[in-house]
């Protein structure tokens, strides 16, 4: 990430000058963060799509043929700027870094059994694409015979 060498630049100065800037997390902007423990079910043995979904609700998009389950949310760090006592109207204050798309990508096979997951952080690029790329280069991932790559269907948002 690019902008943390910046925050922390500018951190340095700020302190500096008496001045604070303290990293308050992520918040979760839309969509729903899995925690390791929510996800934690998939590293069980035969473990099922149906499964899956009972635990996780519908997923925000499905590749029927790469045959992967995927699950979206944006979220963005929050920093707490804390000024140094002053008399130019400055006050203490909350901002939020620029905001960064994740998603929880979980694969099964032709059986419906769960045969890999994984959380990345995706770029500007479509959901497709997304899992396109996890699917090629994942083991455990493998598309539909004779599936159409393009055949991927929006489920909930």
């Amino acid at each position: 990430m690019r902008s943390i060498p910046t925050l922390f630049i500018f951190s340095l100065l700020l302190v500096s000058d008496g001045c604070l800037l303290i990293p308050k997390g992520r918040k979760v902007n839309s969509g729903h963060e899995y925690s390791k423990e929510a996800i934690a079910f998939l590293d069980s043995r035969g473990v099922t799509r149906a499964e899956t979904i009972a635990n996780l609700g519908l997923p925000s998009w499905e590749s029927t043929s790469s045959r992967v389950l995927l699950y979206v949310w944006h979220s963005s760090e929050k920093w707490l700027f804390l000024p140094a006592d002053n008399n130019l109207g400055i006050h203490k204050s909350v901002a939020e870094a620029r905001e960064e798309r994740w998603v929880l990508l979980i694969a099964y096979d032709q059986q419906g059994l769960v045969s890999s997951h994984a959380l990345r952080r995706i770029g500007k690029g479509t959901l497709e694409e997304a899992c396109s790329q996890w699917s090629r280069t994942s083991p455990g991932v493998r598309p539909s015979p004779g599936a159409a790559s393009h055949d991927v269907r929006q489920v909930s948002e």
